[in-house]
C-alpha cells in the first residue's frame, strides 16, 4: 500500500488547487482528472486519463474502468477535490460511483461552488453536480466561494484561491 495521502482533483480548477497545496507539502501523490495539461504533469500532476474529448466527457467503458483500478489499486484512502461548475466537474458523479462501487477506498470529497456571477449554467450544472454526489457520498467538505469572497475583499483573486487551497489544505490535514 502506498504511504503517500493521494489528493484527485476533477477539473481545471482542481488542478490549481493542488498546485497551490504542492507549494505548501509535497508529500501527497497529486493526481487529476482534466484534459491534458503539459504544464501541470512538469508541475508534479500525473494525469489519469488522457483521452478526454473536447466536450470533456468521459465515457467509462472497460479501458478506462481498467485505468481506473490500475492507478488506484494501492490506494488506501483519497481525498478529492471537485471544483462545481465546469463542464469536467459533471463526471464526478460518475467516477465516484465506480470508485465507490467497485475499489475498497476510504473516500474524503472537497468541493468548491462557483461565485454568484458566473453564468446561470455554471451555478445550475454545479447545483445539479452536487445533489447526485450527496447521493453516492452525503460527507463532503463544502467551500463556498462566496463566502471566500466576502471574507476577503481586500484580496486579488489569485490570493484568494490560494486561501481557498490553503483551507481546502488545512481541512485534509486535520481529517488525517
Amino acid at each position: 500500500m502506498k504511504n503517500k495521502t493521494t489528493l484527485l482533483s476533477i477539473g481545471s480548477g482542481g488542478m490549481n488547487i493542488l498546485n497551490d497545496i504542492k507549494t505548501i507539502d509535497d508529500n501527497f501523490d497529486f493526481l487529476y482528472i482534466n484534459k491534458i495539461d503539459n504544464e501541470a504533469i512538469e508541475q508534479g500532476l500525473t494525469p489519469i486519463f488522457e483521452n478526454i474529448d473536447e466536450e470533456q466527457k468521459i465515457i467509462l467503458d472497460d479501458e478506462i474502468e481498467a485505468k481506473l483500478s490500475e492507478t488506484l489499486k494501492d490506494i488506501q484512502k483519497i481525498n478529492i477535490i471537485i471544483t462545481l461548475g465546469g463542464q469536467i466537474s459533471t463526471e464526478a458523479p460518475k467516477i465516484l460511483k465506480y470508485i465507490i462501487n467497485n475499489l475498497n477506498i476510504d473516500i474524503n470529497i472537497y468541493a468548491t461552488t462557483p461565485f454568484d456571477f458566473e453564468e446561470k449554467t455554471v451555478i445550475k450544472r454545479a447545483s445539479d453536480t452536487l445533489k447526485k454526489i450527496k447521493q453516492l457520498n452525503s460527507d463532503i467538505s463544502l467551500f463556498d466561494n462566496n463566502i471566500l469572497l466576502k471574507k476577503a475583499t481586500s484580496l486579488k483573486m489569485d490570493e484568494l484561491f490560494k486561501t481557498l487551497s490553503k483551507d481546502i489544505y488545512t481541512k485534509i490535514v486535520s481529517k488525517g
